[in-house]
């Protein structure tokens, strides 16, 4: 069985971490702008967010067994998605968290 390349893993968290702030960027502007018909677009972000920590996590750990073939440009890559798309998924999972206790009526 074939290895997954881990520098497409890479460069696609990187590229849902840019996906997922955007969401999470737009949701802000609605809310704003208080359009609720476009409201449930923010739960997209806790799929792209979880997809982008998995890919990431993946890429970093296939980095650190083979170091010195590795472009800085891809490590960068992994890095950045990983990061953003952690904050993503924190910031989401207080949403739901937020949401439970709304749809409960605790407030």
């Amino acid at each position: 069985m074939e290895r997954p390349d881990s520098a497409t893993f890479a460069q696609y968290s990187y590229y849902l971490a840019i996906a997922s702030s955007g969401i999470i960027t737009l949701t802000f502007v609605f809310g704003l702008l208080q359009l609720r018909l476009l409201a449930n677009i923010m739960w997209l972000a806790l799929i792209t967010a979880g997809i982008g920590l998995f890919l990431a996590s993946a890429a970093r750990s296939d980095f650190k067994r083979r170091e010195q073939q590795v472009p800085e440009d891809l490590k960068r890559k992994s890095r950045v998605g990983f990061r953003i798309n952690l904050g993503v998924l924190a910031v989401m999972m207080i949403a739901v968290v937020f949401q439970i206790v709304l749809a409960l009526g605790g407030f």
